[in-house]
């Protein structure tokens, strides 16, 4: 994992690169073991490659059965969709040089384009759980929606006092005071609402966040304020307090430290 100009998804990517080509063959792998609910999920990840097949390829295979190979050189990020079935299952990504195991002569003879480097940069590594709603932890969400409450005007019920006079009453054989009796209505404070908004359909509803609508929930409360929006407005309560030193959560995943997690 390494800083990288014009990463997919923050400024970070994995990046595998080739050592020199010859008749050997090598790989760098890069796994993932996960476990998907009855009903399936999908992977998906976005690929960067400056490679030429036979000299190397990458390879994404699910249980060691390839789903996806990349063999030319990339102009732009691709992304890619791949369906897993329920289940334990090994998600593997593995740059191969000189798959085919040729030859030095044969190797050397392969003319390469311009601008070759013999690398692939693999980011926005995102798996969904058919069988799992997205749903952002609560304590972080009440936190974070109470810290936005104290920033917005509220209602506020004005406090009654009723006093009443204090009767005295004279006779020949004793005399009775009553006291003053004061009571005290609490003062009520009405919070504020907010009104829920349907969420496009290839946006993410977030629940306790009516109106916060983001492609990826899971980067809400990580502990790293993606400043952009939707992430970070009101109606996501500024990255679910990420963005705000004193909500942010410092025992989260990148514990405050970094912007753009993920």
């Amino acid at each position: 994992l390494l800083p990288v100009a014009g990463a997919f998804i923050g400024s970070k990517s994995f990046v595998a690169h080739t050592g020199a080509i010859d008749a050997s063959q090598g790989t760098a792998e890069m796994s993932w073991e996960v476990y998907i609910g009855p009903s399936g999920g999908v992977i998906s990840f976005a690929a960067y490659a400056s490679l030429y097949a036979p000299r190397d390829v990458c390879e994404f295979s699910i249980d060691g059965v390839p789903q996806v190979i990349i063999a030319t050189f990339s102009d732009d990020w691709e992304t890619h969709q791949v369906a897993v079935g329920a289940g334990k299952h090994e998600l593997k990504w593995k740059l191969i040089k000189n798959f085919a195991g040729l030859n030095t002569a044969i190797i050397d003879d392969v003319d390469v384009p311009s601008g070759y480097q013999g690398y692939v940069k693999i980011d926005g590594i995102n798996l969904e759980d058919n069988s799992v709603t997205h749903v952002v932890d609560e304590e972080v969400i009440v936190a974070a929606v109470e810290e936005i409450a104290n920033t917005m005007p509220t209602t506020t019920v004005a406090t009654t006092t009723t006093t009443s006079k204090p009767i005295t009453t004279t006779t020949t054989k004793a005399t009775t005071t009553s006291t003053t009796t004061t009571t005290e209505e609490p003062t009520t404070t009405v919070a504020p609402t907010v009104a829920f908004v349907e969420c496009p359909s290839d946006l993410f509803s977030v629940e306790g966040l009516p109106g916060c609508c983001v492609d990826d929930p899971s980067y809400l409360g990580d502990g790293a304020c993606d400043p952009r929006a939707p992430y970070n407005t009101e109606e996501c309560a500024f990255d679910l307090g990420d963005c705000c030193h004193e909500t942010c959560n410092s025992d989260s995943a990148y514990g405050c430290k970094t912007k753009e997690g993920g």
